[in-house]
C-alpha cells in the first residue's frame, strides 16, 4: 500500500512539473486588430448534364469531365476589422443574375456587408451555363453555385490569420497574343485565315503577370496566392469539346501550390483580344493536352517570379464604387427582322447549321445576330457598375466587361498605387469593350460589343480617378 501510495505521489508530481514547467508556453490566440487573411474553396460541379457556355449553348450537352470546377474565396480583414470577401469561380463570367444573389447569401451567412463582396470569374468557355434558367437543371446548378460561394466564405473567414503582404509584376512573354491579325493587303482579322500569311498584329498583347502572396506564420496555415494574367481561357472551351474543364487556370493552380505549398486564386486580366499561344505545345487549340502543359509553363514563370516579391504596406481596406453610364451601341439594329429570322433557326438547331444565313445576310457570327436583338431591346445608355479595393499600396479593380489589354496597360501606368492588379468580368457581365481603334478593325469584338466607341478609354480614366480618390 506504502509503494503504491508512493508511486501516485511520484506521478502528481511530475504532472505539476509538466503543468508548470519554464518550457510550457500558454496558448495560441490570434493577435486582436492584426491584419488578417483566409483562404476558402468549394467544388461548384453540376449534379446533371446541361449545356456549357461560353461558346454558345446550342448543342453543347456536356459529355464528360476533365477537371474540377472551383469556387475560391479570399477573405481580408484590415486592424481595424473592416473585412472584404473576394471571389473568383470557374465560370464563363459573373453575370448580375448569378453575382447580386450570390452576394446577399453570402452577407446573410457571414455578416459581411454587400458591398465589400466581390465576385469575379475565370472565364473558362468550358464551364456548364448558369444563365438559361429555362433548361432542366440549370436553376439548380445556379443556386448550387451560391450555396457553395457560402460555405467556402465560410471556410476563408475561420482560415484567417496574420499575414504579410509581398507583391510583384513580371512579364510573360511569349504566353499572350492578339487575336486580331494583319494581313497582308492591311485588313485586320480575327482568325488565322485558311490559305494566307498574317504579316504581324495590330496590338501588342498585355502580358503583364501580377503577384501578391500573404505570408501567414501561424502554425498549420499555408500561404495564399493571388494571381491575375489576361488571356482568353479557350483551349478546351471551343464548340469542338463538350468537356467540363477549369481549362489552363486548373493546372496553373495545381502547379504552383504543389511548388510552394500555397494556396493560389486566379484571376483574369485583359483577356478581350488576347489568347493563349497554341505552340505551347500541341498541334491545334483542340489538344486537350494542351492546356495542362500551357498551364504548367504559366505556373513556372510564377513560381520562378515569386522570390522577386517585393513588402507592401498592408494599412485599411478602402472601397469605391462608381456607376457609369455609357451610351448604348446601335449598329446594325435596322437588320433586327433578319436578326430574328437567324436566331430563330439557330434555337432549333446549331450554329453550324446557319451559317448560310449568316453569310447570306452578311453576318459576321451567331454572336452579332444575339448583339443585334439585345442592342433594339436596350434603352440609349447602359449603367456600368466600378469597383475598386486597397489594403495599403495594393490596389485592385473590378471591371464587369472583357477588357483589352491597351486598357489594362493604361490603367497600370497611371496607377498612384504600388500596385494596381486588373480583374475583369466581375460583378456583372456587359461583354466586349474594344479600345476605340479596335472598332475599326471590322472584327468579332466590335460586332458583338453594346457600347460605342471610345467607352474604354473613358472607363479606364475613370478607373484611375478612383484610385486617385482611395489614396487621397
Amino acid at each position: 500500500m506504502k509503494k503504491l501510495i508512493s508511486m501516485l505521489l511520484v506521478i502528481c508530481i511530475a504532472l505539476g512539473l509538466c503543468a508548470c514547467g519554464g518550457n510550457s508556453q500558454p496558448a495560441q490566440t490570434e493577435p486582436k486588430g492584426a491584419f488578417q487573411v483566409g483562404f476558402g474553396r468549394e467544388k461548384i460541379m453540376p449534379e446533371t448534364v446541361i449545356p456549357l457556355a461560353g461558346s454558345g449553348i446550342q448543342d453543347r450537352e456536356y459529355e464528360g469531365i476533365l477537371d474540377i470546377l472551383y469556387t475560391t474565396c479570399v477573405a481580408i480583414t484590415d486592424e481595424s476589422g473592416n473585412t472584404a470577401l473576394l471571389f473568383t469561380n470557374d465560370l464563363v463570367n459573373s453575370k448580375d443574375e448569378l453575382s447580386d444573389p450570390a452576394k446577399e447569401q453570402v452577407s446573410k451567412a457571414t455578416g459581411i456587408a454587400v458591398e465589400n463582396i466581390m465576385v469575379a470569374a475565370t472565364h473558362t468557355h468550358a464551364a456548364p451555363t448558369f444563365t438559361a434558367t429555362y433548361i432542366d437543371g440549370v436553376p439548380q446548378y445556379k443556386q448550387l453555385i451560391i450555396d457553395s460561394m457560402a460555405l467556402a466564405a465560410k471556410k476563408a473567414l475561420a482560415d484567417q490569420s496574420p499575414a504579410e503582404i509581398t507583391a510583384g509584376s513580371t512579364q510573360a512573354e511569349g504566353m499572350a497574343y492578339s487575336r486580331h491579325y494583319t494581313m497582308p493587303d492591311g485588313r485586320i482579322e480575327k482568325n488565322f485565315p485558311k490559305g494566307e500569311v498574317p504579316v504581324g498584329h495590330p496590338d501588342e498583347p498585355n502580358d503583364t503577370m501580377q503577384l501578391v502572396r500573404f505570408t501567414r506564420a501561424a502554425e498549420g496555415k499555408k500561404d495564399i496566392i493571388m494571381m491575375t494574367f489576361g488571356i482568353h481561357p479557350t483551349f478546351n472551351g471551343q464548340a469542338k469539346d463538350k468537356m467540363i474543364s477549369a481549362d489552363f487556370v486548373y493546372p496553373t493552380r495545381d502547379y504552383i501550390e504543389n511548388e510552394t505549398g500555397a494556396l493560389v486564386a486566379y484571376f483574369t486580366s485583359s483577356a478581350g483580344n488576347q489568347t493563349g499561344n497554341s505552340s505551347i505545345p500541341g498541334e491545334s487549340p483542340f489538344d486537350r493536352n494542351q492546356y495542362m502543359e500551357y498551364g504548367k509553363a504559366l505556373g513556372k514563370i510564377a513560381v520562378d517570379y515569386l522570390p522577386n516579391l517585393q513588402p507592401l504596406n498592408a494599412g485599411q481596406i478602402r472601397l469605391e464604387k462608381k456607376v457609369f453610364t455609357a451610351d448604348a451601341y446601335k449598329d446594325k439594329i435596322e437588320m433586327l427582322p433578319q436578326a430574328k429570322t437567324v436566331y430563330a433557326e439557330y434555337t432549333k438547331t446549331s450554329e453550324a447549321a446557319v451559317q448560310g444565313m449568316l453569310v447570306q445576310y452578311g453576318f459576321d457570327s451567331i454572336w452579332e445576330v444575339i448583339a443585334i436583338i439585345d442592342r433594339a431591346e436596350m434603352g440609349k445608355t447602359v449603367d456600368i457598375s466600378l469597383n475598386a479595393l486597397s489594403i495599403g499600396e495594393l490596389s485592385m479593380i473590378f471591371a464587369p466587361f472583357e477588357m483589352f489589354g491597351d486598357t489594362a496597360k493604361y490603367i497600370m501606368a497611371n496607377t498612384p498605387y504600388d500596385m494596381t492588379m486588373i480583374v475583369t468580368m466581375a460583378n456583372n457581365g456587359h461583354g466586349y469593350f474594344p479600345t476605340e481603334k479596335a472598332y475599326d478593325y471590322k472584327v468579332y469584338e466590335g460586332f458583338v460589343s453594346k457600347v460605342v466607341p471610345g467607352t474604354a478609354e473613358q472607363i479606364a480614366d475613370t478607373f484611375v480617378n478612383m484610385l486617385k480618390d482611395m489614396k487621397g
